[in-house]
């Protein structure tokens, strides 16, 4: 269990980065004074002994990891209306640091954006929002690639 929540805190942190500095890049002479601000108050402080590394790299709006069964990760990406060419929802299986497209959740059904993913009992169960009226809603997707709306 204590892996797990440090791959969490891993991806998360490679998240805020990627971000950041996105971020940075865009805003010039403001960019600097973030940049000092974040080197002295770093996102996540580790107790002695323990060290972050990245997993995974290349995400685009990452927003949950779970695991399954046997152990493998998973990662939710939102999808959504961010970019010009709107990525797809879709859950990514990390393996070997490498993330690959394991259910397009846009093709089932699901709006952006992704927001939350838990694996229970053979199913990822993801909440998004209801592509009809833009609620929200809870999507069972199983490994095979099939997504129902159960809430």
């Amino acid at each position: 269990m204590r892996s797990r929540r440090f791959a969490v805190a891993a991806v998360l942190v490679v998240a805020l980065g990627a971000a950041t500095a996105a971020g940075l890049a865009r805003t010039g002479a403001a960019s600097q004074h973030a940049a000092d601000r974040a080197a002295q108050f770093p996102v996540v402080k580790l107790p002695p002994g323990l060290s972050i590394e990245k997993v995974v790299g290349g995400l685009t709006y990452p927003t949950s990891i779970t695991w399954d069964d046997a152990g493998r990760m998973y990662v939710a990406e939102a999808g959504g209306q961010f970019l010009e060419e709107p990525p797809p929802a879709r859950i990514l299986r990390i393996q070997g640091g490498r993330a690959t497209e394991a259910i397009n959740l846009t093709r089932g059904g699901v709006a952006d954006s992704a927001a939350g993913m838990t694996f229970f009992k053979g199913a990822f169960y993801v909440v998004a929002r209801d592509p009809k009226d833009r609620s929200g809603a809870v999507f069972r997707a199983t490994p095979g690639g099939s997504v129902t709306k159960i809430l």
